[in-house]
Order: C-alpha cells, then structure tokens, then sequence
C-alpha cells in the first residue's frame, strides 16, 4: 500500500483495489525499540459492533517514498494492541 499523498495534516490517500480511497490520520507514534515510526488510519469503515476500523502501518518519514508498511512481527502487533488500549481508554 503507498500513501498517494497527503492532501491535509491530518488526510491521506491511498490506493486500495486501484482505487483513491481518502482516509483520516487517527494518530502516529514511534518505537524507540525499533525505530519505526506508526500511522493510524481510518476509511470511515465500521465494524459490526459500530466502531471505526483502524488500520495500522509503519512508515519511513526520511525516505519519503509514501510506502506503508504492513506490522508483520508479533512484537509489532504486541506494541500496536497496548497503543490502542491506550487510546481506547480516553
């Protein structure tokens, strides 16, 4: 998946099944540990309970390349549940 661009502070567009799909920047993080910078993201999809997806996917601001990244490694997704649980609990 590659960020098209960013067309405000806190909007991107993707690419998703050849198609522009506009999304929110819901929050970004970093990990000290690996080094990688996160983005959150919503298309506005909800799930059956009514909530907002969120996607999650690391990303290289220096290179400016726009690619996103997908969390593949367990401790990735370890890090990713506790900063939602974080969010979730505000």
């Amino acid at each position: 998946m590659v960020v098209e661009h960013v067309k405000e502070k806190d909007t991107l567009i993707i690419k998703k099944g050849g198609k522009d799909v506009k999304c929110k920047i819901v929050f970004t993080f970093e990990c000290p540990e690996n080094g990688k910078k996160y983005l959150g993201y919503t298309d506005g999809s909800l799930k059956e309970d009514g909530r907002k997806i969120i996607y999650i996917s690391s990303y290289d601001p220096v290179c400016g390349t726009g690619k996103l990244e997908d969390v593949t490694t367990k401790e990735e997704m370890q890090l990713v549940k506790q900063i939602l649980s974080l969010i979730d609990e505000r």
